[in-house]
């Protein structure tokens, strides 16, 4: 019997180491936890908090312009009357979209019009809302011809009491403009002359709002940089 015991007990010693190296060895490390989306930031926003970082144009037309609960409001005057930006915040030049939404109170002219640069500051431009009796919408000026004479020239009704949002996009060869999100041109100004409508306008560069003859209010003003090729020259770009 002792010789059989023996032969047994291996056999047992054999199963055991068997069975120790057919175990696989349990994990030591945790899997790895999913990425966090990253969150786009949000865009620089000129904020309207007071009139701190908003200038009264001074030209003889001027109304009375005031902020209230973070809204641009300027009267109606017998011209134009704006602000002009005069804040700390870096104004872009190009490869950038500037938002804002605005609102004709009273009148029967533009309401929210936004004076901006396109290359440098010294070069400006704006975007009439309402103009030439209350629905012209276009840029001043392209080629030395105004909003309601130019390729830009589109007809929009505006009601009052009515917030509109508006958005420009600007790269050094094109200007295309949206009102609601929906495009209403895309122009291009690689080889035209841009600037501003001579007049009191001017005051607003390069950077600023102004109203003709209509009180109006402007809010929520953004600024972003565009993405490498969001802007393109396509089928419907002029």
């Amino acid at each position: 019997m002792r010789p059989l015991n023996l032969a047994v007990s291996s056999m047992l010693m054999f199963s055991c180491l068997l069975g120790s190296c057919e175990r696989k060895p349990s994990p030591t490390t945790a899997a790895p936890a999913a990425a966090t989306p990253a969150v786009e930031a949000e865009p620089p926003w000129i904020p309207a908090n007071d009139l701190g970082d908003w200038k009264p144009l001074t030209c003889f037309s001027q109304a009375d312009v005031k902020v209230v609960d973070g809204v641009l409001q300027m009267a109606n005057g017998d011209g134009v009357s704006g602000v002009r930006y005069a804040g700390k915040r870096p104004i872009p030049v190009v490869d950038y979209e500037l938002s804002w939404e605005a609102m004709k109170v009273r009148g029967v002219d533009f309401f929210g019009a936004a004076t901006f640069p396109v290359r440098d500051l010294k070069t400006c431009v704006t975007l009439i809302n309402g103009g030439w009796g209350g629905g012209v919408t276009g840029i001043s000026s392209i080629d030395r011809m105004s909003a309601q004479e130019n390729a830009t020239t589109t007809m929009v009704p505006y009601k009052l009491d009515q917030w509109y949002k508006f958005r420009v996009q600007v790269t050094a060869e094109m200007i295309a403009a949206f009102v609601d999100d929906k495009m209403i041109f895309k122009i291009l100004i690689k080889d035209k002359v841009v600037g501003l409508r001579p007049g009191e306008i001017e005051e607003c560069a390069p950077f600023g709002f102004a109203t003709y003859m209509t009180k109006g209010a402007v809010r929520n003003i953004h600024f972003r940089d565009l993405k490498p090729g969001e802007l393109k020259t396509d089928a419907d770009s002029y």
